[in-house]
């Protein structure tokens, strides 16, 4: 999972308000002498008595990680420390953009931006997390790289698009979609079948 203090201290701090909304966690280790979740990458200290993800008592020794690496937590978004006061709203409040984040190693450009909030939903309902251009791609100028080491070669491969492979992956997405059968959104097929004839026609 990856999330501790240092990479994330919004999550943690929600993670141990104090506020009695439980919390679920999924394929972590448990710590059992305190009785709490542990994974790789949480804090510094290993613990020395460990359950891991698949109910067994966890060795160190033998290199297997406690905790499954796409571990998952489920957290009460009223213990964030940074919800808005006008968060219950019954007026609601204007929305001018979401930021949806996963993780890819290949495939997926590092930044896109879609093209508008239908196009923004099928992206996200076709999002995947690992450890065609499909929207817009920055340039290298609208990106401030100061103080980065990072060279013109390795800025181009974060970018880079390579379509048979998105092919491959719209045939999969496809797929995915067809499970939900009639209770799919119209728009959602409508810009999968957009994103099927520009593919085509390159």
């Amino acid at each position: 999972m990856g999330t501790s203090l240092k990479t994330n201290p919004n999550m943690i701090k929600t993670l141990k308000n104090d506020k009695f909304y439980p919390t679920l966690f999924t394929n972590t280790a448990v710590d059992t002498d305190k009785n709490e979740p542990w994974w790789e990458g949480y804090s510094g200290e290993i613990p020395k008595n460990m359950i891991d993800w698949r109910g067994k008592k966890w060795d160190g020794a033998s290199g297997a990680k406690a905790a499954h690496p796409n571990a998952r937590f489920t957290a009460s978004i009223y213990n964030c420390p940074m919800l808005s006061k006008e968060y219950d709203n019954p007026k609601g409040v204007p929305i001018s953009a979401i930021i949806i984040g996963g993780r890819r190693t290949q495939l997926v450009p590092l930044v896109v931006e879609s093209f508008n909030w239908q196009h923004g939903v099928y992206l996200a309902a076709r999002m995947g997390a690992e450890t065609t251009p499909r929207g817009y791609i920055p340039s290298k100028k609208d990106i401030n790289l100061e103080g980065l080491n990072i060279s013109e070669k390795e800025f181009n491969r974060l970018f880079e698009v390579k379509m048979d492979e998105w092919k491959d992956e719209l045939e999969d997405t496809g797929k995915f979609l067809a499970t939900f059968g009639k209770r799919l959104p119209a728009e959602i097929i409508d810009e999968h079948n957009k994103l099927l004839k520009y593919s085509a026609e390159i």
